[in-house]
């Protein structure tokens, strides 16, 4: 039908994307030399952090609205939709996010190292992980608001309200260990591939670099858990 025509072109676009920005990685590594890889390392993990803040700011908005929205269910589906607009924000970074480390890879030699690999999937393990979560979530609020609709003040509920939030926060406590275990994998993969791309000092500097570049997006982890405790 037309809504998977549609998906198919925006697919076969976005794979047109990939390759472009892969080989345009690679181009402007063999021009620039070995500084570009850092420069584009710290652009990408920045525009990570910028849509972090795009989806607390998107949210923010929502909450603001909450207060004019007197039916249950109508919220539940605003909330969804935000959501919703934020996962595929961060769907899509991930997808230029791998490209352009694939593209690096490409341009040093590494794309089929036991390093470069494990880079690459620690990456993809990192979008699995949070966009199973995501939706996991909404799947769990989306199933509850429908058997409550009509019987919203029934004081069951509430009482069921707070199981699927405890099944919510489990969901994301595992997806948070996942993802700090990976950011920490990343870096040392990293150090490993300035090693063998330069010298062992090389690695030390790049994980310290990493450690730098990870830092706010560790604080930024710890406050999305600090707001669902």
């Amino acid at each position: 039908n037309a809504r998977r025509t549609a998906q198919a072109e925006i697919d076969q676009q976005a794979s047109r994307d990939a390759i472009a920005r892969i080989e345009h990685i690679s181009n402007r590594i063999q021009v620039e030399g070995p500084k570009a890889i850092t420069d584009i390392v710290l652009d990408t993990e920045a525009q990570g952090i910028d849509k972090w803040l795009q989806h607390y700011e998107r949210m923010g908005e929502a909450a603001d609205a909450m207060d004019s929205i007197p039916n249950a269910d109508t919220r539940n589906r605003i909330w969804g939709m935000k959501y919703a607009e934020s996962n595929a924000e961060y769907r899509r970074h991930a997808a230029v996010r791998g490209s352009t480390y694939l593209g690096i890879l490409k341009a040093v030699g590494l794309d089929t190292t036991e390093a470069g690999r494990g880079w690459l999937s620690t990456i993809a393990d990192t979008d699995r992980v949070l966009d199973n979560t995501y939706r996991t979530m909404r799947d769990l609020r989306d199933q509850h608001f429908k058997k409550w609709n009509n019987d919203w003040e029934n004081p069951r509920r509430s009482v069921e309200r707070g199981q699927v939030e405890s099944q919510i926060n489990a969901a994301w406590k595992k997806a948070t260990k996942t993802e700090t275990q990976n950011l920490a994998k990343m870096g040392e993969l990293l150090a490993q591939q300035y090693e063998q791309l330069f010298s062992p000092e090389a690695g030390e500097a790049a994980r310290q670099a990493w450690d730098q570049i990870t830092a706010f997006r560790k604080e930024m982890i710890t406050r999305r858990d600090d707001f669902r405790a």
